[in-house]
């Protein structure tokens, strides 16, 4: 009497051909593509006629995906900023197919401020850029089932010095003071200090800055030269933008009244 066996996985996959041992035993194996609770028919035929078809129930657990976070940090205060995760793997071909879906948290307050996202990249709100220091995020990965991944990263926030700009006016006279204006821009809104160097011994003088960020520069020299003017630009953070530049100072010539009474003097 001989024999032969079918069998059918019961997840849409079709019959398929049983080897059957000569001791009348066989061996299962299938991977499924997807968790569930699935029928196996075994179906055994003789060459007789006869078919004995026996079933069981197989339950296949889901598996969470996994994946890498990384950020782009650092980031300076205001941002931009981001957080991915990447290198996304579930064993689940069904899963996988289906696509995965993202959830960010900035700060790890235990609330997600990105929920269900496609998208494994998202960007940092300015709100929690808006200082320097550290940041962590709650990155999670979930496929079509609702199974996840959870994973921490921590986003380092730097403070850029801010930015100063000098005018263009590099000459001046001993006659007038040299008045000229500047201006500078920082990545945050938050107090500033100022200070100027005019660069001929007098010192370092305090700077006013105006609402819109300029200021005005004013000063006379007294003796012609080259000198070099300083402007510092502190945040309330402490780091400091400087920005300078040269400024040549001449004498100018007697005025031609001065000169003929000087000639009809002598």
């Amino acid at each position: 009497q001989t024999f032969t066996g079918i069998v059918n996985f019961g997840d849409g996959s079709g019959d398929q051909a049983l080897q059957l041992n000569p001791d009348n035993t066989f061996l299962l194996s299938h991977r499924y593509d997807d968790n569930g609770h699935y029928t196996v028919t075994v179906t055994i035929s003789d060459n007789a006629g006869g078919v004995t078809p026996a079933s069981f129930g197989v339950t296949v657990n889901d598996t969470a995906p996994v994946a890498t976070v990384s950020n782009s940090g650092p980031v300076p205060v205001g941002g931009p900023g981001a957080v991915t995760l990447f290198n996304v793997f579930d064993p689940s071909f069904a899963d996988t197919a289906a696509g995965f879906l993202y959830c960010f948290d900035f700060g790890n307050t235990g609330t997600f401020q990105v929920v269900n996202s496609s998208s494994a990249t998202a960007l940092i709100p300015a709100n929690f850029l808006a200082a320097p220091g550290t940041l962590t995020v709650r990155a999670r990965v979930a496929d079509k089932d609702g199974l996840f991944t959870d994973y921490l990263t921590t986003v380092t926030i730097v403070d850029s010095p801010p930015r100063v700009t000098l005018p263009g006016k590099q000459a001046a006279s001993t006659s007038a003071p040299y008045t000229e204006s500047g201006s500078f821009t920082d990545v945050a809104n938050k107090p500033w200090t100022a200070s100027v160097n005019y660069g001929d011994g007098t010192g370092v003088h305090t700077l006013a800055l105006n609402p819109d960020n300029s200021f005005d520069l004013s000063h006379q020299y007294a003796a012609a030269g080259t000198y070099t003017i300083t402007v510092r630009v502190t945040d309330n953070y402490g780091v400091t933008g400087v920005a300078a530049q040269s400024v040549v100072v001449s004498v100018p010539p007697p005025a031609a009244e001065q000169i003929t009474t000087l000639i009809n003097t002598g």
